[in-house]
C-alpha cells in the first residue's frame, strides 16, 4: 500500500506540473481525485490479497470450526468477547481494511509534503516500523485479548482512522485554496 501511494503527488512535483495544475480550478481538484484513485487501488489490493489468503486457507478444511467459540480455558487466546471463529475472522478483516485506509491517508499526506523520493521514504520507514510492529500485533492479531482494555480495538481504530483523515483533509483544504504565487 505504501508503494502504491508514495508516487501519488511526487511525480507531479518531479515533472514540474504543480504550477500548471494550480493555475486552473480543475488542476486544484486533482489532489482529491488522485487520492480517490489511490483509495480504490488500496482497497483492491487488500481485497485481492485477502482473497488469495482465503483461497489458500480454504484448503485447510477449517469450515467446521467457523461456528465454534474461540475463547476457552484450554486455549492461549482468552478474549473479552465470546466470538466465534467466523466473527474473529470478520473482525480481523475489518481491522485490516481500516488500517490500510488510515495508512493511505498518512502516506498521501507525506507524499504531498515530501520534496523527493528519498525524504518520502525516510519518513515512511519509521511509520512502517510503528504500524507493522505495534499495529499488527495489537490491532490485528490480539484484537480482543484479555490483556488489553475491553474497548481498545474500536477506540484505537477510530482514533487512527480519524487522526490520519483529519491530517489529510487539512492538507486537502490548503490545496483547494492554494495559488501559484
Amino acid at each position: 500500500m505504501m508503494i502504491i501511494a508514495t508516487p501519488l503527488y511526487l511525480t507531479d512535483r518531479k515533472n514540474n506540473m504543480i504550477l500548471l495544475q494550480y493555475s486552473s480550478k480543475i488542476g486544484r481538484n486533482l489532489f482529491f481525485k488522485k487520492f480517490i484513485a489511490a483509495l480504490i487501488a488500496v482497497i483492491a489490493v487488500i481485497t485481492v490479497q485477502l482473497a488469495c489468503f482465503f483461497c489458500l486457507y480454504r484448503g485447510n478444511e477449517t469450515a467446521i470450526f467457523l461456528p465454534i467459540e474461540i475463547s476457552s480455558l484450554f486455549n492461549e487466546f482468552i478474549s473479552w468477547y465470546d466470538l466465534t471463529f467466523l466473527q474473529y475472522i470478520i473482525l480481523t478483516v475489518i481491522s485490516m481494511y481500516v488500517l490500510g485506509i488510515a495508512l493511505l491517508f498518512l502516506v498521501a499526506f507525506i507524499s504531498s509534503l515530501a520534496p523527493n523520493y528519498m525524504s518520502n521514504i525516510g519518513v515512511q520507514i519509521p511509520l512502517a516500523f510503528v504500524l507493522f510492529g505495534i499495529g499488527i500485533s495489537y490491532l490485528v492479531q490480539d484484537i480482543t485479548n484479555l490483556f488489553l482494555p475491553k474497548h481498545f480495538l474500536p477506540i484505537m481504530l477510530v482514533f487512527i482512522l480519524a487522526g490520519s483523515a483529519v491530517i489529510f483533509v487539512l492538507k486537502w483544504k490548503k490545496e483547494i485554496i492554494k495559488d501559484i504565487l
